[in-house]
């Protein structure tokens, strides 16, 4: 397989996809699959949904095929995240690639930007009636605590990223922790 270049609106962009999402985060967690193997973590995917998206993962250099492996009349896939998304994982976080790290975080914000500008340019927006908010605060905390909050919020948001009623609606929640400057909370 030829290694294409991935930019970082294309892996940011599929981790706002929760189908694109859950496939990663699948294959990061339980190495090479087959879809077969993705189905079995994946229960309530339908397989049609599970192939379209394995496709434009593919596509979009995200995913590659590790083995082909011929039974009877049909050629069985082996996917796993590219060498390119595993290396970009690594340099971002094990090398403290801090230049990476900024353009994910340029190309979230942006991402973010859009989705607020598509929703604000429609008729009828109303800000508290749709329940838009934004909260900057200062928290003062150990790097454990952190890690430790960071957990819990995601623990927070897991039942709610799936619809349960009809009057539910679709919010984006972003969550970037950043060490501060001195700065102090005053009341």
């Amino acid at each position: 397989m030829v290694l294409m270049e991935l930019d970082y609106s294309t892996i940011v962009r599929s981790f706002d996809n929760p189908v694109k999402a859950k496939i990663i985060a699948t294959l990061h967690n339980n190495g090479p699959l087959t879809p077969k193997g993705l189905l079995v973590h994946l229960k309530n995917m339908p397989q049609a949904t599970l192939y379209r998206q394995i496709r434009a993962l593919e596509s979009d250099g995200l995913l590659e095929i590790v083995r082909e492996e011929k039974k009877r009349a049909v050629v069985e896939r082996t996917y796993d995240l590219s060498k390119i998304l595993q290396k970009m994982t690594e340099s971002v976080t094990c090398r403290n690639d801090v230049n990476a790290y900024m353009a994910i975080v340029r190309e979230t914000f942006t991402i973010l930007s859009e989705k607020f500008d598509g929703y604000s340019s429609r008729e009828g927006a109303d800000i508290i009636g749709d329940g838009s908010h934004v909260k900057y605060v200062p928290i003062y905390a150990t790097r454990e605590e952190m890690d430790g909050l960071i957990k819990d919020i995601f623990e927070l948001i897991i039942p709610f990223m799936k619809p349960k009623s009809v009057d539910q609606r679709k919010h984006l929640v972003g969550c970037i922790v950043t060490p501060s400057e001195e700065v102090e909370w005053y009341e």
